[in-house]
């Protein structure tokens, strides 16, 4: 069989593939929209159905080297490599630690990152690390992907902003795996004016509001606060706002694995409603700009999609609601297919 007929067969195959994707989108989508305007904006999810391959926990490198009984890094070569790919990445550290009583105590400590500033203080007991160590860290107009690539967090997008906040944390232990199971803690993190794209969150975003403009945000000013427990970093809020769009979100990152657990929501003006691919959407957006001062008014669009996976590797799940959700859906449906059908014959008579 020659090659162009390979790809004729594959692309044959693959079209009932796209056909089901394209129904399950649109038959989402629609619920949502009538879950939304009967009141349930936040149905319990009872099954969450993952869009792509999950990976296989046995196909992983740790799982792998145990199959083949090679030995695996230690938690403190884990903490020892860890501390020394921060201390690269990191310029001008200067750390200022003294003996008081017998004790070997860190109260303070700076560096820069590129063009960011990085201020630390708290007390930091290296003689008896089982006790209660605190820190505050400040973060001072900080590239966000140097900051995320001195906290070691891989993302798998690009991003090109600013970033300024205050870290508060509280653990027990210096080793790494010590510090994810106990430490506690908060933050805030503001983003200045940048933009972000190539990443899987948006792309998936897009897919499902059938607004490919959103792929790669342009946003004025970004927001992040979240809680430390419980071994997870806890979002509470993060949002990024533009000129049309407003994307907010919240969920879980477990510290000792990476693993996510996100969902968005996603606010845009009529202007960029419009360009969906999808009429629900556009319909609402052309609703919407009729009303008074509705051009710069935003619309909510609803994604039934929440995010699994890993920050380096985010995998799309489709939410299925609750069978009390969906009967309220379709009770919402059906009295508008009446209405919409009485107010045809109304017309005709």
């Amino acid at each position: 069989m020659r090659d162009e007929e390979k790809i004729f067969c594959f692309r044959n195959a693959m079209r009932p593939v796209r056909m089901l994707f394209a129904l399950v989108a649109t038959v989402a989508l629609t619920f949502s929209f009538s879950l939304t305007a009967c009141g349930e904006t936040n149905p319990e999810p009872v099954a969450r159905v993952p869009l792509e391959t999950t990976p296989n926990p046995n196909a992983l490198p740790a799982a792998k080297a145990r199959k083949a009984g090679v030995s695996t890094p230690r938690e403190s070569d884990e903490t020892l490599s860890r501390l020394l790919r921060m201390r690269s990445r990191l310029k001008n550290l200067q750390v200022d630690t003294h003996w008081l009583d017998g004790q070997e105590i860190t109260r303070r400590f700076t560096a820069t990152m590129g063009r960011g500033r990085l201020v630390g203080v708290g007390r930091i007991n290296w003689s008896l690390p089982d006790e209660q160590q605190w820190a505050v860290v400040e973060v001072f107009d900080a590239d966000v992907a140097e900051f995320l690539h001195v906290c070691d967090v891989r993302f798998d997008g690009k991003i090109d902003a600013r970033v300024t906040g205050k870290l508060r944390l509280e653990w027990r232990g210096m080793r790494f795996y010590q510090m994810r199971a106990t430490m506690t803690g908060s933050g805030t993190l503001a983003m200045s004016e940048g933009q972000v794209g190539s990443t899987r969150l948006l792309d998936n975003i897009a897919r499902f509001s059938g607004i490919d403009d959103i792929r790669t945000l342009q946003f004025q000013r970004g927001l992040v606060e979240g809680t430390i427990a419980n071994g997870k970093v806890l979002v509470k809020k993060f949002e990024l706002e533009g000129q049309d769009f407003w994307l907010g979100g919240t969920g879980s990152v477990v510290l000792e694995t990476g693993e996510l657990d996100a969902r968005f929501q996603i606010k845009v003006k009529p202007a960029l409603a419009r360009r969906s691919r999808f009429p629900e959407v556009r319909a609402a957006g052309d609703a919407l700009s009729k009303l008074a001062g509705g051009e710069n008014r935003f619309l909510t669009v609803p994604l039934p999609v929440s995010f699994g996976g890993n920050l380096e590797r985010p995998i799309p799940y489709l939410d299925l609601p609750s069978a009390r959700a969906v009967q309220s859906g379709v009770r919402f449906l059906e009295g508008v297919l009446t209405t919409s059908t009485q107010g045809r014959r109304a017309r005709v008579r």
